[in-house]
């Protein structure tokens, strides 16, 4: 070999042993009985991977639903083809290929019961894809669904009257089951759900008018939570009837009185109830079990109106209601006069200088064939315990005569007279001790039978 062939021969065997070196980190070389190698060095080769699975949400209710997502990745975080299977509770329901960002989501099926699972989601590399197989899994709580509640109160109800609540109650699954009715912390009714998730709840508005608060209420079962629901039932006012009662007619500026009775559904109404005259107020009584006696003052003569006003209670509307009363005029008996007889109205009075003392108060006078004669008369003898010597030894207490043998003295108020004025027993005393000998006496009007 010549000293310049040298350098070429080294030159050779130099990238012989390069390319050798090359043949072995690539496997196709190799010393003799090595034919295994080439598969060892390929397991050894293969990355492992590591898959994580996470979900839209870890909790959501029954019917709803859930995604999981599957992400793989080796420790160099490099993606790697195949394929994902996603299992819930360790039954597969979802098999796909993994994409290029390594990943795989599939929905969680939604007919998972209420309860803890576990979302478990597989890898399978592909063929050649120099990674190996994962897995990984996330728990997910299905908790119970909510009910959605739909009501209406067609009608307003009144105080004490009917009324109606329609409710409908939907979810995700059909709801079966009782719901109740609640008022003041009580059961007042409970209705059975319809196939349709409908019921009706029919009673009586038993409760203050105005707003008044009831819930709905819904037990709950394997699939929903317990529910309730506010309900607002506006209430109405019921109306009052009220009857008033008053003389027809009285003397002149005789006091009379006015009987008032307010009724209503539900509780007896109460509150006060006003008494007008021609439109001004004169008096006012409180009510008691609905009902009140009012003074109604003398009036001039004429007629006159007079109105029993009640402007209702918390449950019950106001009410009004008017008579017409006709006093008697003043000139037909004269301000000289002690004692006035109104035989036409049954009334008789005690006056000072034309204004009454006493009275009127009602009277019966003489029957047909024995009428009280009208006329002005004077007292001319009283007896306390007089007996007629006529009518066979009648009782006449506290007589007090002034026309022969016409008298005031009590007697019946409901059996007509032989001429004289019957008294009740507080009156005729009243007129035995106020009237005197000498005292004019005036009767005038026809009497009424």
């Amino acid at each position: 070999m010549t000293a310049s062939s040298a350098p070429r021969v080294a030159t050779r065997h130099s990238l012989f042993v390069m390319v050798g070196v090359l043949l072995l980190l690539l496997g196709l070389a190799g010393p003799a009985g090595a034919g295994n190698a080439p598969r060892a060095s390929a397991a050894a080769a293969a990355l492992a991977t590591t898959t994580v699975v996470t979900v839209t949400s870890s909790q959501y209710t029954l019917g709803q639903s859930s995604r999981a997502t599957a992400t793989v990745r080796d420790r160099a975080g490099h993606t790697s083809r195949g394929t994902i299977t996603f299992l819930l509770d360790g039954r597969a329901f979802a098999r796909l290929a993994v994409d290029s960002l390594g990943r795989g989501t599939a929905v969680i099926p939604t007919s998972a019961a209420v309860g803890r699972h576990t979302v478990t989601a597989t890898f399978a590399p592909g063929a050649n894809a120099g990674h190996t197989g994962s897995s990984g899994a996330k728990s997910v709580v299905v908790t119970k669904a909510t009910v959605n509640w739909t009501i209406k109160i067609p009608t307003a109800p009144v105080y004490a009257g009917n009324v109606v609540i329609l409710v409908v109650i939907k979810g995700s699954r059909p709801i079966i089951g009782p719901v109740n009715l609640i008022y003041g912390g009580r059961i007042v009714q409970q209705q059975v759900i319809r196939a349709d998730g409908s019921m009706a709840f029919r009673l009586k508005a038993n409760w203050p008018a105005g707003n008044a608060q009831l819930s709905v209420s819904y037990a709950g079962n394997g699939f929903y939570a317990p529910a309730r629901k506010l309900v607002v039932v506006s209430t109405r006012k019921a109306p009052t009837a009220l009857a008033l009662s008053t003389p027809s007619s009285v003397g002149y500026q005789a006091g009379s009185s006015a009987k008032v009775s307010v009724t209503g559904v539900g509780n007896t109404p109460s509150g006060a109830v006003t008494l007008l005259l021609d439109g001004q107020a004169r008096s006012a009584k409180a009510l008691a079990g609905g009902q009140a006696t009012l003074a109604v003052p003398g009036m001039s003569a004429g007629s006159h109106t007079v109105t029993a006003s009640y402007p209702g209670d918390v449950n019950h509307t106001g009410a009004t209601r008017s008579a017409t009363v006709t006093a008697a005029a003043a000139s037909q008996c004269p301000v000289s006069a002690s004692a006035c007889v109104d035989l036409t109205h049954s009334l008789t009075w005690l006056q000072s200088g034309g204004r009454i003392t006493y009275g009127p108060v009602s009277i019966t006078s003489g029957r047909p064939g024995y009428r009280t004669p009208p006329g002005s008369f004077s007292v001319f003898w009283k007896d306390i315990d007089h007996h007629s010597s006529e009518f066979n030894n009648a009782p006449m207490p506290y007589s007090v005569f002034f026309n022969g043998g016409v008298a005031f003295h009590e007697g019946s108020l409901s059996v007509q007279s032989h001429g004289c004025i019957h008294l009740s027993q507080s009156a005729a005393q009243t007129y035995f001790s106020n009237l005197q000998v000498g005292d004019r006496v005036v009767v005038f009007g026809v009497a009424p039978y």
